[in-house]
């Protein structure tokens, strides 16, 4: 099966506004565009940039993964099928006020008692915004995805 590559674009607009809001501490309702704190002026904010997830090796045996990121309880993006060679693209960001841990877990459709599989996690930290584009791998259960993000500071 040839890559299969897909743009995010919706998705991530549809999941940023609350994804922001939930990352700055906001609560959505007083948000009015995704990554802006209306409660702060003239300060360093932060921002993650997400470019692609690639699927190196898919972690369930007889089909596609179906991917999702997880910031706490919230699920910010996905499911998406995500078989191997598959790449996925972003196109947008989030705004954040706190370092946060994103996971990364593949749905499991089955019994009742066959939980979602836990891929990884990465750290997603302000301090890192100087480092440029970094990889994430997840690669727990026999999976191998790559992340790539960078974290932006900005002045506001």
């Amino acid at each position: 099966m040839s890559p299969l590559n897909r743009t995010i674009g919706a998705t991530l607009a549809g999941t940023a506004f609350a994804a922001s809001a939930l990352l700055s501490g906001i609560p959505a309702a007083t948000a009015s565009t995704a990554g802006v704190d209306s409660h702060s002026h003239g300060g360093w904010h932060y921002k993650v940039v997400f470019d692609y997830l690639d699927c190196h090796d898919n972690e369930d045996e007889t089909g596609y993964d179906e991917v999702y990121m997880k910031v706490g309880h919230h699920t910010v993006w996905g499911p998406e099928d995500m078989d191997e060679g598959d790449h996925y693209s972003f196109k947008g960001w989030w705004g954040f006020k706190h370092d946060f841990k994103l996971t990364l877990w593949d749905e499991d459709q089955g019994h009742h008692d066959d939980e979602d599989d836990f891929l990884g996690h990465v750290w997603i930290e302000k301090h890192d915004y100087d480092e440029g584009w970094q990889y994430a791998t997840f690669d727990h259960h026999g999976a191998h995805y790559e992340l790539k993000y960078k974290v932006v500071r900005y002045w506001d």
